[in-house]
């Protein structure tokens, strides 16, 4: 395992937590409080590694005690942090985007949750 370095690793320091790369994870990242150490698997791209973090700070900066409710919590703030990429990317605004194009684009499973923040985006 080796710690990264730029970004990421400074923001994360700002919340007393290291991250650290580290081979043969399952997943693309994981947060364990009681280390207060971010995870995050090393061959991710640049963009993967954004939205991992991402979701692994709001586990980090989320006090929500139900594990269920802290998932959604943080699959929220980095699909929110996705659309807002999405948008400027291509220079759509929100009313034009179709949910089955942007979920296909960011390889996302969870078609209610990215249809709730797209129509709260709308409102």
């Amino acid at each position: 395992m080796v710690n990264t370095t730029g970004g990421w690793h400074k923001l994360a320091g700002r919340f007393n937590v290291d991250v650290v790369e580290a081979e043969g994870l399952q997943s693309n990242g994981y947060y364990s409080p009681d280390l207060r150490v971010i995870f995050i698997n090393p061959n991710l791209s640049e963009k993967e590694r954004r939205y991992t973090m991402l979701h692994e700070i709001m586990h980090v900066i989320d006090n929500e005690p139900n594990a269920i409710k802290q998932e959604a919590d943080a699959n929220r703030f980095m699909i929110n942090a996705m659309i807002d990429d999405y948008l400027n990317e291509t220079g759509k605004e929100i009313k034009e985007v179709s949910y089955v194009e942007f979920m296909e684009t960011y390889k996302l499973t969870n078609e209610e949750l990215v249809k709730e923040i797209i129509t709260s985006k709308c409102e």
